[in-house]
């Protein structure tokens, strides 16, 4: 049987990686994952036994690895394989979680919150009892009353299993370095709560709102030394100009264009912090020095103030609702604010190209759509390291997989028209290399999204025939997977136009599977209607496992 033929590709991508990494918290390894052993000086002697460090911490490439396997095992233990990109992906993942478990630790340090055993006891009783109700819940359905023990356990053992299997298959399954992480997060999470304001004074003050009238000098295209030099200068014209005139001429933000009015009124918690500290402590007619901000530097006045409290804060029914919703928004500023901090005052340093890349790669889509030049100059970044990674890469034909497919899928967003507006000339460029490295990645591996990618592009090029090759394959391939027979209908009306006898038997293929999968699905669930299949057994996380998958 053909690699094609044997592999399944995941075509729900990275939600199911990302539940995997939920489970997987893995601080327990933190010991192997901190390196104690004095390595050489530079960067070159430190790759070959770490991955990174971050602040004093090293992050040692032997037990990364075996996170990374663990966590694909996790993954893949449905019977389904990830594909190259995906991997990627899930050693990226894996990379974030080892440094948020080293920032995690230094948080609880930092806040004196320990786990201890009675902690575990605890936890674990916990979950066999979530599942053992979970359980329960199952059969209550059309009964009155309660249901016992003993009864349950009646009912159980009718379908193969019983109340102290499950028990026993819950606390087996339970990975108590992972409920140990998650312990200590919900510890940080408690004591970061408990340094919320919640007296009536804070709860009336968030009602508070501003008007405000503000010139920005961008930080972009300038040195934050020369945006402050900027801002003094338009600060000074202040003392003998009108703010509005001013903000005319000299702002750099949209509200330019009405003096600087914001035009609306605004609560302290829609502003940066500096900002709302500095626009609230001012009077209505007055002008702040300029105040630092991520983005620049900004000079606010005050046009209004007032409290926007609503009529019925005093009703004690009312009161505690509007309570509720204050301290939850301000939990979760301060928890946001705190980890954010943390991560930005890390130092974080990468050795792993491959790795190094992957970060890179998240700056670049948070920045796709919101400013197209600093994107492209990321992705040129990312692009660097993984040419640096695929020379490392040697005859690991796993990573030579992943490098080259994450090189397929930034050339492929740089061609895009609508995202960067690609010259013609460079959109045949990114096309070819995206052809060229999504041809490399699968002379190591097998992948429908690769393939659909490729089939892309040859429809694109007029290669109608080559894109119904490696259509065919992800026919091959497909197997039960909605989303593979999805995209196979969509690139088959796509040929339509070009090739309409040789594709309208497939159209009719993938429309009649879609039609069986539906029916199957439904039938499926009615059959089910809750009811626990032979034999009962509990799969990992304490979780019941499946019955039958469509097609399995």
């Amino acid at each position: 049987m053909s690699l094609v033929r044997m592999r399944k590709s995941m075509q729900s991508k990275l939600h199911l990686i990302m539940l995997a990494l939920a489970v997987v918290f893995a601080v327990g390894w933190i010991g192997l994952c901190l390196s104690s052993g004095q390595m050489g000086g530079g960067d070159g002697s430190q790759q070959a036994g770490l991955i990174g460090r971050v602040n004093k911490q090293k992050l040692d490439r032997v037990a990364f690895e075996l996170l990374v396997e663990k966590t694909k095992n996790r993954v893949e233990r449905g019977g389904r394989m990830i594909n190259a990109f995906e991997e990627s992906q899930l050693r990226g993942s894996v990379l974030d979680e080892m440094i948020g478990s080293v920032l995690r630790h230094e948080a609880a340090r930092k806040l004196r919150v320990k786990v201890g055993r009675r902690d575990i006891n605890a936890g674990v009783k916990q979950i066999v009892d979530a599942q053992i109700a979970q359980v329960r819940s199952r059969f209550m359905a059309g009964r009155q009353g309660s249901l016992s023990d003993t009864a349950l356990d009646a009912i159980l053992r009718k379908q193969g299993a019983s109340l102290s299997q499950i028990e026993s298959d819950v606390r087996a399954s339970i990975d108590m370095d992972m409920l140990r992480e998650q312990l200590l997060a919900e510890k940080i999470t408690k004591k970061l709560q408990e340094s919320v304001d919640s007296s009536d004074n804070a709860i009336r003050a968030s009602f508070d709102e501003v008007r405000f009238r503000q010139i920005s000098v961008a930080g972009q295209g300038r040195s934050m030394a020369q945006a402050e030099t900027r801002a003094k200068e338009i600060s000074g014209k202040l003392k003998t100009a009108d703010f509005a005139a001013v903000a005319s001429q000299y702002s750099e933000d949209p509200y330019k264009t009405s003096g600087g009015d914001r035009g609306m009124f605004v609560r302290r918690d829609y502003l940066d912090k500096a900002l709302a500290d500095a626009v609230f402590s001012l009077k209505p007619g007055q002008v702040s020095e300029p105040i630092k901000l991520p983005t620049g530097y900004v000079i606010v006045k005050v046009e209004q103030k007032r409290s926007a409290l609503p009529a019925d804060f005093n009703d004690p029914k009312k009161m505690k609702a509007y309570k509720d919703s204050y301290l939850a928004q301000q939990q979760f500023m301060v928890q946001s604010k705190f980890f954010s901090d943390m991560q930005k005052d890390a130092k974080t340093v990468i050795y792993d190209p491959e790795l190094r890349a992957y970060t890179a790669a998240k700056e670049f889509s948070g920045l796709v759509g919101t400013n197209p030049a600093q994107a492209k100059a990321k992705a040129m970044e990312v692009l660097k390291d993984l040419q640096t990674a695929s020379t490392q890469a040697g005859a690991d034909t796993q990573a030579s997989a992943r490098v080259y497919a994450q090189m397929g899928y930034i050339y492929d967003w740089l061609r895009k028209p609508d995202l960067f507006k690609p010259t013609k000339e460079e959109r045949i460029k990114y096309r070819n290399e995206a052809r060229i490295a999504l041809e490399n990645a699968l002379q190591y591996t097998e992948s429908n999204d690769l393939r659909t990618m490729l089939a892309d592009i040859a429809i694109e090029e007029g290669q109608y025939d080559k894109a119904l090759e490696h259509l065919d394959l992800v026919s091959q391939n497909a197997f039960d997977d909605p989303a593979a027979h999805k995209q196979l209908l969509q690139r088959y009306e796509k040929l339509q136009a070009h090739e309409p006898q040789k594709v309208a038997g497939l159209i009719a293929v993938e429309k009649k599977w879609a039609a069986d999968y539906d029916k199957q699905m439904k039938a499926q669930q009615e059959q089910q209607g809750g009811m626990i299949s032979k034999p009962f057994r509990v799969g990992p996380g304490g979780q019941p496992t499946p019955a039958t998958r469509p097609g399995g």
